[in-house]
């Protein structure tokens, strides 16, 4: 990111979301920059690092809170699920699957907080630092950044901010933390990255065309085999894909391998959404023609197979599961040929 004055920004981790609203935390050489976009409207607010006084963490429960209901409702949806028919129990049965895998997106995502940003001037609630081990990253990160800037508290200073007085405030300079009474000799611009192979994120790139495979032959054979081959796959694609987000964090992959899990992630919550609607619709319009009864007949598999809509969304799925399962190959092919050109023009070589 650059501004008009050709003025570098690197986006740190973190993206608060909420309804038309999306918040971003971006660093330069001498200052942080919050973006709020809020519709069609962008609100910046700068905070240089001299000016910093506090950063403040405190955890909170909302993310207890959001899991327990999480989970609650998915025990409450397969419950009334296997109360009903056959049919409506397939409907609610998939309706906490997803309830599940929003839990288990929201557990990945760790601890819930509230990071605050205090200087002279203003205290700001960044709205993207909500998780706590990304709010734990940043203060480490911009701790080197404002004492490049300030200067290292002094032990006396400490002392006075602390509040003691009497023996403790007379105490020798000793005492106090190295990394407080000095500043350190060298700062690192941030904390060093942890290497990842983006093995994982190869192996969710396979699963997606297998993913492809199976929605295609489903549309032509169909067979509860075939179902159940194809409802293990995507489970898979969903564990691979969580799993490559959580590695990727911190570590030193490719960002374009990072926004390919983003999108992975993205592209199969909008094909649950919309395949969960379209089949609420189609029961729905069943049921009143009296072409089923969900309270006793089986599921219609062979109707819904035969939907236009229903061979839309496969197709589109299939559709958006191979282009997105190239980009990351062609990726990861394109990182492992520069490392390798690397390593033949290193000297040691």
């Amino acid at each position: 990111m650059t501004t008009g004055g050709s003025r570098e920004y690197r986006r740190l981790p973190g993206r608060g979301v909420g309804l038309f609203r999306t918040t971003t935390l971006w660093a330069a050489e001498d200052h942080l920059l919050l973006v709020d976009v809020r519709g069609f409207s962008e609100f910046y607010r700068r905070f240089y690092f001299g000016d910093v006084q506090a950063v403040a963490l405190c955890p909170t429960p909302v993310g207890r809170v959001r899991a327990v209901a999480l989970a609650l409702l998915g025990v409450s949806l397969a419950a009334l699920g296997w109360t009903c028919g056959p049919a409506w129990k397939t409907f609610w049965w998939t309706l906490a699957a997803m309830v599940v895998v929003l839990l288990l997106v929201d557990l990945g995502l760790g601890p819930s907080c509230i990071c605050t940003l205090q200087t002279a001037a203003q205290t700001v609630d960044v709205l993207s630092l909500r998780r706590l081990r990304r709010a734990r990253w940043f203060t480490v990160w911009v701790q080197p950044h404002v004492e490049l800037a300030q200067g290292a508290l002094k032990a006396a200073e400490v002392l006075e901010r602390s509040g003691e007085t009497g023996p403790a405030a007379a105490a020798p300079a000793a005492s106090i933390p190295p990394t407080l009474a000095t500043p350190p000799a060298v700062l690192a611009s941030q904390r060093p990255l942890r290497h990842e192979s983006g093995r994982i994120h190869e192996l969710m790139c396979y699963a997606l065309l297998l993913s492809v495979a199976t929605t295609t032959l489903q549309l032509f054979v169909w067979s509860v085999m075939t179902s159940v081959v194809a409802s293990v796959i995507g489970v898979g694609v969903l564990a691979l894909v969580i799993a490559s987000v959580v590695r990727q964090q911190g570590s030193d992959v490719r960002p374009g391998l990072k926004r390919l899990a983003w999108t992975v992630i993205a592209f199969e919550a909008v094909l649950m959404v919309s395949g969960f609607v379209y089949g609420a619709f189609v029961m729905f319009r069943l049921t009143v023609d009296r072409t089923i009864d969900p309270s006793t007949g089986p599921f219609p598999f062979d109707v819904i197979r035969k939907q236009p809509g229903y061979r839309t969304l496969a197709l589109v799925s299939a559709g958006g599961a191979l282009l997105l399962a190239a980009w990351g190959l062609v990726l990861i092919r394109n990182d492992r040929r520069e490392k390798g050109a690397r390593a033949w023009q290193s000297p040691g070589i």
